[in-house]
């Protein structure tokens, strides 16, 4: 049994956060800790967003100006946006219908680890 359900995992877009859980022995399993991963990264996305507030309110300050905060709310409420549409997107034009609650959250969760690194390195 744990041979078949890796077979058809690695067959799924975004299998490569299959190989992250080794221990995982079925789909459960699989799902249990791929959504501890997502919820880890979505405090870490929480974190690497306030940093980057506190550069975008140090950039009002020193040039007297509102946006770059203002841009940076909006940029991330579109890309939450992005990355919800762009997942349900992947499932429903790749995912088998068993896997995709996998393939949604393999799709967040790689979206989320880009966006953390996009929020890091602002210059990006």
């Amino acid at each position: 049994m744990h041979t078949d359900f890796r077979r058809t995992i690695y067959v799924i877009p975004g299998a490569n956060a299959a190989a992250e859980c080794p221990m995982a022995e079925t789909y459960e399993d699989l799902m249990e800790d791929l959504d501890a991963r997502m919820r880890a990264l979505e405090a870490e996305m929480d974190s690497a967003y306030e940093s980057a507030q506190g550069l975008a309110r140090t950039v009002d300050m020193l040039f007297n100006d509102t946006n770059a905060v203002e841009t940076l709310e909006r940029a991330q409420t579109a890309w939450r946006s992005y990355r919800q549409a762009q997942c349900h997107a992947l499932v429903q034009t790749h995912a088998l219908r068993e896997a995709a609650g996998y393939v949604f959250l393999a799709c967040r969760i790689a979206l989320t680890r880009a966006r953390i690194a996009q929020l890091r390195r602002p210059e990006s």
